[in-house]
């Protein structure tokens, strides 16, 4: 998760999207996301498996 705050946060300070490591920033974010998304998604996924 801190992955994707760190690269959404830097295209924000950048201010351009015109820049390409603003856009692959993006593009990681986005995959980044989606994976998280279906990893939390899945029947085997518990937090009380993460913890310690």
């Amino acid at each position: 998760m801190m992955q994707v705050v760190y690269k959404l946060l830097s295209s924000i300070l950048v201010g351009s999207l015109q820049n390409p490591v603003v856009l692959s920033n993006i593009a990681i974010a986005a995959v980044h996301l989606i994976s998280l998304y279906f990893t939390i998604k899945s029947p085997q996924f518990s937090l009380s498996d993460q913890v310690g």
